[in-house]
């Protein structure tokens, strides 16, 4: 069993900061601080003032909801508690993070666009294994693998060889 300085519990309990604080610095888990208050017959924390001013700045200035809780230590539920209390406008609160679309790659092409093949980048010292020609046939097989077997029997190399030459070539 598990010592507990009830007097350190009951203060940090009563001046208001989060259960997974009171549990970080008791080195108990958070079910157990929910436990122990009940068990304890303790009151419900008071909320911070403080708290509450910080909460409606923020939301004006139109803080992200994570920025929110990573400035004021405070969960979601408890953001969505305290605007609704405060009367703050309404927004769209997102648990986990951003939603939505995303963005397009810049790397794709439109439709109706041509892809624009790059040349490859040459290397300062020339790959022992590869001549530039090759390299220059294996990026133009843009990985597609029927191309890649048609250069694989017109080079005499074996595919997999050919494939890895080509995702080195395709990152650099």
């Amino acid at each position: 069993m598990i010592a507990l300085d009830m007097d350190q519990f009951r203060r940090l309990w009563e001046s208001g900061v989060t259960k997974k604080h009171i549990a970080k610095v008791c080195r108990i888990s958070e079910s157990t601080v929910r436990r122990v208050a009940m068990d304890n017959d303790m009151p419900p924390r008071p909320e911070r003032p403080e708290t509450d001013d910080q909460l409606r700045r923020l939301w004006q200035d139109g803080r992200s909801i994570n920025d929110i809780r990573r400035d004021l230590h405070m969960g979601y539920e408890r953001i969505r508690d305290a605007v609704a209390r405060l009367g703050l406008p309404p927004r769209q609160l997102q648990k986990g993070g951003k939603r939505g679309r995303k963005a397009p790659s810049p790397t794709k092409p439109k439709p109706g666009e041509d892809r624009v093949i790059r040349e490859p980048v040459m290397r300062k010292a020339p790959h022992p294994n590869w001549t530039d020609i090759q390299d220059v046939r294996i990026f133009e097989t843009r990985g597609k693998y029927a191309a890649i077997a048609a250069l694989s029997a017109d080079i005499g190399r074996s595919m997999p060889a050919i494939l890895a030459r080509w995702h080195q070539i395709r990152g650099q």
